[in-house]
């Protein structure tokens, strides 16, 4: 996972969100740490998305969940939002995998090692280059799956 994906979500959430649904998109309030959350509608077969934001730090966060099989993957947790990030996994009656950080954060301390104290037989990622510690350690072209769904790390 790398900036790359990020740079190529961010512009999906505003660009893409006009095909998945005639509907605009819904934006919901969240009560924790004055976060928002983003949400599409999207076409059946395609991966849950949720854009999370946190304001202390600016921070957005990414949830990604395969609809069929509950299976999801957390991108770029913030420590301060991590029980607004499980109820919310929790509500959606989804299960969390993989908390990935796309880089070390010098913003925000991530909320990877309080998720994996909450949830039993989590996963933390980043990319090996990184010289961070974690459960799963990158490498260009790795995959990370959820459910019928695979991400590719890519670095740039």
């Amino acid at each position: 996972m790398s900036a790359a994906l990020l740079n190529r979500l961010k512009p999906a959430v505003s660009v893409a969100i006009r095909p998945w649904s005639c509907k605009p998109p819904r934006i919901e309030p969240s009560s924790a740490a004055s976060a928002r959350l983003y949400s599409g509608l999207m076409e059946p077969g395609a991966p849950l998305f949720r854009q999370l934001f946190e304001s202390e730090s600016s921070t957005y966060t990414y949830l990604l969940a395969d609809t069929d099989t509950g299976e999801a993957v957390l991108i770029d947790p913030v420590l301060e939002t991590v029980d607004r990030d499980l109820q919310l996994i929790t509500e959606l009656g989804l299960t969390l995998k993989v908390a990935l950080n796309t880089h070390c954060h010098a913003d925000h301390i991530t909320g990877s090692g309080l998720l994996k104290k909450k949830v039993f037989g989590l996963k933390s990622a980043i990319s090996r280059h990184s010289g961070a510690a974690a459960d799963l350690l990158l490498s260009e072209g790795d995959r990370i799956r959820f459910g019928k769904h695979v991400h590719t790390h890519t670095l740039t």
